[in-house]
């Protein structure tokens, strides 16, 4: 899975880097290679070697040769099947799986949530418990990489830091939402309405 897209375009010698998140796009100005040789060795060396994380791959979720894991507050969650994947780049970028632990079945629901909004999807879940059909939250938790909690706004506070707080980014970076990664645990682990024949 991953939490943003590195991209590269050439337009006849201008190159441009392009960051593509759950809250847009951030793109750089272009630069000449030819005038700058030097700017796109550092671009290029740093896309080959960077970590996985880095290049925004979720390395929260663990890959083995016996299958794909995650863990959430301590417990580990052997990943069943994928059972649903947004196929937006902005917004929500819901990703829905079965999952397993001690031969019980769950859902884990990963979400980029608007952090404007007041009431979160797990607090809401939580209100409604006791109502019959509506599930149970086992354990909501910000999805952290190497420490740091996920959020469109970590890498976009670097940018504009390095642009200024008065510069025309920074200015329009102001009214764009910060999207915070949540995961939910949830059960019971049910099928969809049309796996049923009547």
């Amino acid at each position: 899975m991953r939490r943003f897209i590195i991209s590269l375009s050439f337009m006849g010698p201008n190159v441009r880097l392009f960051i593509f998140d759950r809250a847009g796009l951030v793109t750089t100005l272009p630069f000449d290679l030819h005038q700058e040789p030097e700017s796109f060795v550092r671009v290029m060396a740093a896309l080959m070697f960077a970590e996985p994380a880095v290049l925004g791959y979720d390395t929260s979720i663990i890959k083995t040769p016996t299958g794909r894991f995650i863990d959430v507050d301590g417990v580990r969650y052997t990943l069943v099947k994928t059972l649903f994947v947004s196929d937006v780049v902005r917004g929500r970028g819901t990703v829905c799986w079965h999952a397993r632990h001690d031969g019980q079945d769950f859902v884990i629901k990963d979400t980029w949530a608007d952090n404007s909004r007041p009431h979160t999807e797990a607090g809401i879940l939580r209100k409604a418990q006791d109502v019959e059909g509506v599930p149970k939250v086992i354990a909501d938790v910000v999805v952290e990489i190497n420490g740091v909690p996920g959020s469109t706004d970590a890498l976009r506070s670097i940018i504009m830091s390095t642009t200024g707080p008065t510069s025309k980014f920074s200015k329009k970076y102001s009214t764009i939402e910060q999207r915070i990664h949540r995961r939910l645990v949830l059960t019971p682990f049910g099928h969809a309405l049309y796996h049923f024949a009547s």
